[in-house]
């Protein structure tokens, strides 16, 4: 594996990207040419740039410009919809959830490792129960009912247990509490679906509502632009002409492109084809002069398959989750101007084993036979084990009721209609394979008889002697496999019906008080800021659901609150 430095030097932003050029310099911002000009510029509005947007008007008379290469909401929009917040939340108090900031960090501390300082997680912890109050004033919903159904995505409930809370090295350091708070959509009718656009609709609105904010869409930064001392004054941006037929076209194929069901299953590239040659062929360029300061909220760089296979070969092949303006972009921005960079070989693979929710009972091995993961484990370290441990490669082993009770199991009308289809027909129907003893259910998945046996047998002897399992996976989820016929099912990446997702976790070493950018030698670059996966931060290590939304939005806050407090 090359340096991260050394990927960056001699990479774009991979085809779906827009090339990131030598920032320009001018000796003085005052007098050079300028096409627009604003006191904070916004780069990207998904959740975070939205979060700096907003937190900048409220705390400011500001006039703020966000740009956004699409129609805005990134792979916030995509999303669940999920943020992981906690310390007596709103929501919480309403269900009768006691919880506290002492055991939220406690528990995050596991999660997080040193990726943060302490410090710095015990700021967001006390502030995150402050996120609820703040994007319901901007229309988003939040509240019950909860539950403790294991699970990736609440049916008809919106708070919930996202993580590893109750396993039990967490339980050693932490009373758990359901942390993962999903946004409700305007009604509870009809049928369950990804609360993403829940979460940004009204976000989006509420920034084309502000009266000191703008929103320029179509437009990509290409470049920074900085003065003679270093500063970042501006940014240049390549822009399709409101009201253009190119912005119509544009936006017609982004859209189609945008389904994440088709994305993930790749069969939406022609959309992007006809988007990308729009940009090429009719986009102009534009300078945009900043006074305060620039925040860089692109998200991160799973679709940049170029600096993944540079920079994190071992997940090359896991499915990008996010959308194509997850190419890295806003990083690359960053070290164009000396912006140092951390953690981009991070990336965090998903495979949940729920729903069906009796999986978790099931005993997932590699391709040598040997077990590798507490099954009851949040899908991040499952995927985790995954790659780390067997190249990506892993089978779930079931006997007859298990497999029985999943198939009823994803009868439910509340499982989402990509799982229906990735599971329900993808996992166990096309990469099942059942036989009437272990040993030949072995055979026809190519994985070695003997040593699956034995292991299925080690952990049968293990719950009828009453043994802890070693793995750590509670004794209700112990359950013994022993009636034929026996299933194999195939989850590794290559399933391509049911694929396995990864998501960037790496970028822009950020100030941890401010969200400046930092340059190599630890000092801010002056009028830079980062938020969101453009920057590391909360889940820069390991991955529970919720942590990037909710880090999104608390440093989006922290850039804005910043970068505004800069005399213009």
């Amino acid at each position: 594996m090359v340096s991260t430095a050394a990927a960056l030097e001699k990479m774009d932003t991979g085809p779906t990207g827009t090339r990131i050029g030598t920032p320009l310099t001018v000796d003085d911002a005052d007098t050079a040419q300028w096409d627009d000009e604003c006191d904070l510029l916004v780069v990207g509005a998904g959740l975070a740039g939205s979060a700096s947007a907003l937190k900048a008007a409220e705390d400011s008379n500001a006039k703020i410009l966000v740009i956004d290469r699409f129609d805005g909401g990134g792979a916030s929009q995509q999303s669940g919809g999920i943020l992981y917040l906690g310390g007596g939340t709103k929501v919480q108090q309403e269900v009768g959830v006691e919880d506290s900031v002492e055991d939220m960090v406690n528990y995050l501390l596991l999660e997080t490792g040193n990726v943060v300082s302490r410090d710095t997680l015990e700021r967001f912890c006390r502030d995150s129960a402050s996120i609820v109050p703040w994007l319901e004033r901007y229309g988003v919903r939040f509240g019950g009912p909860m539950t403790e159904v294991k699970t990736s995505n609440p049916g008809k409930e919106y708070l919930y247990y996202s993580g590893n809370e109750r396993l039990k090295d967490s339980l050693k350091v932490a009373r758990p509490a359901p942390r993962g708070h999903r946004a409700k959509p305007p009604s509870l009718d009809g049928k369950n679906e990804l609360s993403g656009r829940d979460l940004m609709a009204p976000i989006k609105q509420a920034l084309d509502d502000a009266a000191n904010i703008r929103v320029q869409r179509r437009t990509a930064a290409s470049r920074l632009i900085k003065d003679a001392s270093g500063r970042v004054v501006g940014v240049e941006v390549r822009q399709l002409r409101p009201g253009s037929f190119g912005a119509w076209l544009h936006k017609k194929m982004m859209q189609a492109n945008g389904n994440m069901t088709l994305l993930m299953l790749g069969i939406s590239k022609p959309m992007l084809k006809v988007a990308l040659a729009v940009e090429r062929s009719r986009a102009t360029t534009r300078r945009i002069r900043a006074r305060r300061g620039v925040v860089l909220s692109t998200g991160g760089y799973i679709h940049n398959p170029a600096l993944i296979e540079q920079v994190s070969p071992t997940y090359k092949n896991t499915v990008p989750l996010g959308t194509v303006g997850d190419d890295g972009s806003g990083i690359m921005l960053g070290h164009s101007v000396g912006g140092a960079t951390d953690r981009l070989e991070t990336v965090s693979a998903w495979r949940f084993l729920y729903p069906p929710e009796v999986w978790t009972k099931g005993v997932l091995v590699g391709p040598n036979g040997e077990r590798l993961v507490n099954e009851e484990s949040y899908g991040a370290r499952i995927g985790a084990a995954m790659f780390e441990k067997a190249g990506g490669l892993g089978w779930l082993i079931l006997d007859k009721p298990l497999f029985e009770t999943a198939q009823q199991q994803m009868k439910d009308p509340d499982i989402l209609g990509f799982q229906k289809l990735t599971i329900g027909i993808g996992a166990l129907r096309m990469y099942a394979k059942h036989a009437p003893t272990l040993e030949a259910a072995a055979q026809k998945v190519g994985l070695p008889p003997q040593a699956v046996a034995a292991t299925i047998a080690r952990y049968n002897a293990d719950i009828a002697a009453g043994r802890d399992d070693p793995f750590g996976k509670a004794a209700k989820l112990c359950a013994p496999i022993v009636t034929a016929p026996f299933t194999i099912i195939d989850l590794s990446y290559r399933t391509k019906f049911h694929p396995l997702p990864g998501l960037s976790m790496g970028g822009l070493r950020v100030d941890e008080t401010t969200g400046a950018v930092l340059g190599e030698n630890g000092q801010p670059i002056a009028g830079l800021y980062a938020a969101g996966r453009t920057a590391v931060g909360l889940p820069s290590n390991l991955y529970v659901s919720g942590l990037s939304l909710a880090d999104c939005v608390w440093s989006g806050w922290r850039a804005a609150s910043n970068a505004t407090s800069q005399a213009a």
